[in-house]
């Protein structure tokens, strides 16, 4: 792909609903000026041709895009331009003629099909639609060359609308149409993914009717299914990047030049909403990692696909982390074994079954832990001459360490800065490790010492114990601390600043500095990656199979640094994308799309989304998914059930003054009166017990990741008869939330421990109440007659209804689950005993409500699935607690 010219970033004349740039435009790095010299310079001494890209690459003046093609075509003998095509008029065409101009147009389908490519309104969408079909009829008739780029989603790929989808690309290949690219979608947004997102079935199910339509219209070239088949052959010097092991901090594929001539990456890498600089050498530790790492842990080991697709594209791997493979792999996988079993039967050997294949993967493995990226090409030229890549040459102990800045003027700014503070600190005589922090050398990365449990967690401790940092140089001690909290440590710290401070007090407050910024440190599969405001940092650590984090809010904020979209950066009060009104009206309108008109009073939303949404698992409906598949499916449903809900996030966002969850949650107070009065009253907005509770939810990675998805605002309550002075000594809490404002929670504040169990509490019934069981009701997945009524585990003053009954255990088997997190995450003795006794109790209580409910819950076809996979989850959950406790009882 070479160089993408973006003179104007991100900026777009249309707002496309599932944008991989959307982060960007969220937080509001959004270009507004561009200098052609600047941008001049850069091509003058880059040997590679580029392409003109956006955004809307043609938002740039005729005459501005003229100076730059005037260079390609002398440079290069022609350009290339990537465009959605609704800004194309006489004037270009004639450019796109005398500078011999190859046009890319992005475009999903003709007119309705092309919806999901929104420009606000449903009429303005359609009239830029045609304007795109209008141009790539003109471009063909002209003789001009012409490629497409389509996404596939639901609103153009579901087995109703390919048909279509086929006849217009035939038809375009008629008229001289010779390439497309074929996209899944890449999700950012849960919201968008619910709406847009095709199952691994239905992606299969279009790529191989697309592979089809190639076989019967030759002309036309669909470049996934070529990249795959030369993959199998193990040529892959042309391949696309996607199968050419990318790395997100260098992205050799696609290497930017943005309006003021910095350098950056591909966009598919900004999930933080921000345009990180490229880093000073490649790595390819991600592939190392992955081909070790087992499949249920998000890696590729014993995966045949490996040497061929590598994890795939690290814009779309699981959880928006690049540590993990795709998203995709399901797809991939069965796609290759089509390719597979396609050059079998034409008599060739594909690479994945050859017996060359476990060298050719070792010589690969061997040239990545180098640093290295060859082409399979080349190492199987070797292996066959040499007969050399045998496992043993695999290097088992990478040591890396690379870094990425926000910006040019980030790294002008604070690396000399850095450099000074670690020379300063390399002249300082060592200091002494005292003995109760001994014993830490055998740890790549110190961090460990201090236990990060899985998720996320605050890092509380003294800013100068913090090793963070320390990859970078950046830290006051040379030995870890044993713990956060040691005294003789920080005494150490405190006298070693000073001394610092005395020789160069420039170099002592840029460090004392840099210790309290915010940060966001994380490892997973043997990668740590550091964020700060300024920049991202990676380097090697220690291997686990899930995702640990420490957190810490800071409070000093660095000259330079980006505005993003989540922590680290400072986030705007809202998604200036996502959450603003005319991006919600194309959501809406796809999830009207998605369901038939039904006659008032006549038939069930929820079966009519059943109809045409796919095929729901409703075993994964039970817990809080990894992989978000549970979130997506919840979303999917609540946005035909509660059609106003995403107006009302954005609406409460944009009226909120005190927000959670990185800003995707507000805190607000709902109606004039508490729905609990008169024994609860509005609480305060900023109370520091939600913030708590939220770190401890952390604890329980998967639930922390779906509240902001289902929660759109907490209104915090006080108990009336309790003064506000003896809210510490106070334990427990009291929640609730309404079927009637879906997303809404009450909870207290002064327990974190307990706000957290009402956080999740909370959001179970709201997951319910999108699927379609309502607190008293019969007819949707329990089907026992309302007048029929049991023991609750929880309320046991009265029997209630059996929806009534699997609510309780549903919403407090999520409250044990969080138990076990929080408990397993503790490390403060006083706090592990009380946590045990929460989760002890809720043991007991959901050991009844099991016994209830396995022996009296009635249920439909689909419920019979979601309850016996939950009195699975249940049991598993219970037996884990129990083991628990048992340890705890131990002194463990």
């Amino acid at each position: 792909m070479g160089i993408e010219v973006r003179p104007l970033g991100v900026r777009c004349n249309i707002g496309c609903q599932y944008c991989y740039q959307n982060p960007q435009r969220d937080a509001g790095n959004v270009a507004r000026r561009y200098d052609v010299p600047a941008i001049l310079r850069v091509l003058e001494a880059d040997p590679r041709p580029f392409s003109l890209f956006g955004g809307e690459a043609l938002l740039v003046p005729l005459a501005d895009l003229e100076r730059l093609w005037a260079f390609g075509l002398e440079r290069h003998g022609g350009n290339t331009v990537q465009t959605n095509g609704t800004l194309i008029g006489d004037e270009h065409v004639a450019a796109f003629k005398r500078y011999k101009v190859r046009v890319g147009v992005s475009i999903d389908g003709p007119d309705e099909l092309n919806d999901a490519r929104w420009a606000g309104t449903l009429a303005r969408t359609r009239e830029l639609t045609q304007k795109t079909e209008s141009a790539i009829d003109r471009l063909l008739a002209e003789g001009l060359p012409v490629s497409l780029i389509v996404t596939l989603h639901r609103g153009n790929a579901t087995a109703d609308k390919l048909p279509r989808m086929h006849a217009w690309l035939a038809d375009l290949a008629a008229r001289g149409l010779r390439a497309a690219r074929l996209h899944t979608l890449e999700v950012d947004d849960p919201a968008v993914g619910a709406r847009y997102a095709l199952d691994a079935d239905e992606n299969v199910a279009a790529l191989r009717s697309f592979a089809a339509l190639e076989r019967r219209v030759p002309a036309l070239k669909l470049d996934v299914f070529t990249d795959m088949k030369q993959m199998l052959r193990g040529r892959d010097a042309r391949a696309g990047c996607v199968f050419r092991a990318c790395d997100s901090y260098t992205t050799a594929a696609v290497s930017g030049v943005e309006g003021d001539g910095q350098r950056s990456n591909c966009g598919r890498t900004n999930k933080d909403g921000v345009d990180f600089t490229k880093a000073d050498r490649a790595g390819y530790e991600r592939y190392v990692a992955l081909h070790r790492t087992p499949q249920r842990d998000g890696g590729c080991k014993d995966c045949r696909f490996f040497l061929m697709c590598k994890g795939h594209c690290p814009g779309t791997a699981i959880d928006g982390d690049w540590r993990n493979r795709s998203e995709h792999c399901e797809v991939h996988k069965r796609l290759f074994v089509d390719a597979e079993n396609e050059l079998r039967a034409a008599g060739e050997l594909p690479l994945s079954l050859h017996p060359l294949r476990a060298r050719v993967e070792a010589g690969m493995l061997a040239a990545w832990a180098r640093g290295d990226n060859p082409t399979i090409e080349s190492v199987v030229r070797h292996v066959v001459a040499n007969g050399t890549g045998a496992k043993e040459h695999v290097q088992g102990d990478m040591r890396f360490s690379r870094l990425s800045w926000v910006s040019e003027a980030a790294r002008r700014l604070w690396q000399p800065r850095i450099e000074r503070v670690r020379r300063a600190l390399a002249e300082l005589p060592p200091a002494a490790v005292p003995p109760c922090c001994a014993g830490a050398g055998e740890l790549r990365d110190p961090v460990w010492r201090w236990q990060p449990p899985v998720g996320e967690s605050e890092l509380s401790c003294s800013p100068l114990l913090s090793p963070l940092l320390g990859r970078l140089g950046l830290r006051v001690l040379d030995h870890a601390a044993c713990s956060p909290s040691c005294a003789v440590s920080l005494e150490a710290a405190q006298e070693r600043i000073e001394v610092l401070r005395a020789r160069d007090a420039e170099a002592a407050e840029w460090l004392t500095a840099a210790l309290t910024w915010p940060i966001r440190w994380s490892a997973l599969h043997g990668i740590a990656e550091v964020k700060t405001p300024l920049f991202k940092l990676c380097h090697d650590s220690e291997d686990s199979l899930q995702r640990h984090a420490f957190v810490g809010a800071g409070v000093a904020w660095p000259e330079a640094a980006a505005q993003g979209n989540r922590a680290p950066f400072r986030a705007p009060p809202r998604r200036l994308m996502s959450d603003a009104p005319r991006h919600l009206r194309g959501l809406e309108h796809a999830a009207r799309r998605r369901l038939p008109v039904l006659a008032e009073g006549t038939g069930d939303l929820q079966a009519a989304v059943a109809a045409q949404a796919p095929a729901i698992a409703w075993e994964r409906l039970v817990a809080p998914q990894d992989d978000g598949h549970d979130t997506e499916v919840i979303l999917r449903l609540a946005g035909a059930r509660f059609p106003g809900r995403e107006q009302a996030r954005a609406q409460a966002l944009a009226a909120a003054e005190v927000r959670v969850c990185e800003g995707r949650v507000a805190v607000r107070h709902v109606g004039e009166r508490c729905p609990r009065a008169p024994d609860y009253e509005h609480g305060p907005l900023a109370d520091p017990g939600l913030e708590q509770a939220l770190a401890l939810l952390r604890r329980w990675p998967a639930a922390a990741r779906q509240l902001p998805q289902i929660v759109h605002m907490i209104s915090p309550m006080a108990p009336v008869a309790r003064p506000t002075a003896r809210w510490p000594e106070l334990r427990g809490s009291a929640s609730t939330s309404q079927r009637s404002q879906f997303g809404v929670l009450w909870v207290t504040t002064y327990d974190p421990a307990a706000t957290a169990q009402a956080l999740v509490h909370e959001l179970a019934h709201n997951k319910l109440f999108a699927l379609g069981l309502d607190l008293e009701a019969s007819g949707r997945l329990v089907t026992n007659p309302v007048d029929q009524l049991f023991v609750s585990p929880i309320r046991t003053d009265r029997k209630r209804p059996m929806s009534a009954v699997f609510h309780a255990q549903y919403s407090f088997m999520h409250v044990t689950a969080l138990d076990l997190a929080m408990l397993a995450g503790e490390t403060d003795p006083a706090m592990r005993v009380y946590l045990a006794g929460l989760l002890r109790r809720n043991i007991e209580r959901m050991e009844a409500g099991q016994r209830e409910i396995a022996a009296h819950v009635q249920t439909d076809a689909d419920g019979a699935i979601f309850v016996a996979a939950f009195l699975d989850w249940t049991a598993q959950v219970l037996a884990d607690g129990r083991r628990a406790l048992a340890e705890h009882d131990r002194g463990g």
